[in-house]
């Protein structure tokens, strides 16, 4: 059932971990319940997994993304036998270090640790969770990470995610390195600007292989939440890391994206007549 069903494990038996909890009173480690969004972007990556095809995530900041990605891998490398999922960013930091919260890899042994003993398939820490390297012993499965210019160089896997793509600083090497690695690659990403790899594929890729995982999404965030934001962040920052906006997010534009759109069809709201020379 679960091998069917893997976000319905993620749900049953699924641990995250948030030290922000702890401010309010909350244990940092607590269940994974995931949200409707969550579980449908799960489904999507499922999909897209069995179909062969490669698929795209604009996203929202702390819409737990990552953590989706990361529960759902380990729970297929658990359940299907000789699974390898790949996982790559700009930094090595960001895929793994042992003993920081933000990598992928530390949330992953988090998600493992925290399963019930029966459901771990032999999986230990000391034995099978080693520096960008994720062994199940139980179905010979295995998760890798890699960093840099050349991820997914020589590798082959069934699942290949890359984390923050829009960010990396050589995206076109990312790219040639890829091209015969997988045949289903998840980029997943903020966005920075309207002109890298990452915003042509949203622009150029049927709304089917786009996955837009936008805060309001988010069953924790509201329009209070996000006016509260508005006080204490850039709206660069803003338009970049929650709103998903492309042209906002370049820094030292003249004439913001948001300005231009508010001007189309102003004459008809405010009930101007048009005249003169249009220059």
């Amino acid at each position: 059932y679960y091998k069917a069903n893997p976000w319905q494990f993620v749900e049953d038996f699924g641990m995250t971990y948030d030290p922000r909890n702890i401010e309010r009173g909350l244990p940092a480690t607590i269940p994974f319940i995931p949200f409707d969004r969550q579980t449908e972007l799960m489904q999507w990556i499922v999909a897209h997994w069995r179909a062969s095809k490669d698929g795209l995530v604009p996203k929202s900041r702390d819409t737990g993304a990552s953590w989706v990605a990361i529960a759902l891998s380990c729970t297929l490398c658990l359940f299907y036998e000789g699974m390898a999922i790949g996982f790559g960013s700009r930094k090595e930091e960001y895929v793994d270090r042992l003993d920081s919260p933000k990598s992928l890899f530390y949330k992953a042994r988090v998600f493992l640790q925290n399963l019930p003993r029966e459901f771990r398939g032999g999986w230990t820490r000391e034995k099978h969770g080693a520096f960008m390297r994720l062994t199940f012993p139980d179905t010979g499965s295995v998760m890798t990470g890699e960093a840099g210019d050349n991820i997914g160089r020589g590798d082959r896997a069934a699942l290949y995610f890359v984390d923050e793509s829009a960010h990396l600083e050589r995206p076109q090497l990312a790219e040639e390195a890829l091209s015969a690695t997988t045949n289903c690659r998840i980029d997943m990403s903020s966005v920075k600007g309207s002109a890298t790899p990452f915003s042509v594929k949203r622009r150029s890729w049927s709304p089917d292989d786009v996955f837009v995982f936008h805060w309001r999404d988010d069953p924790r965030k509201d329009d209070a939440w996000y006016e509260n934001l508005k006080l204490t962040k850039d709206p660069q920052v803003i338009a970049q890391e929650y709103d998903i906006d492309e042209n906002a997010s370049v820094a030292g534009v003249v004439i913001p994206a948001e300005w231009v759109q508010a001007a189309i069809d102003a004459h008809v709201r405010l009930g101007l007549d048009i005249s003169g020379k249009r220059q």
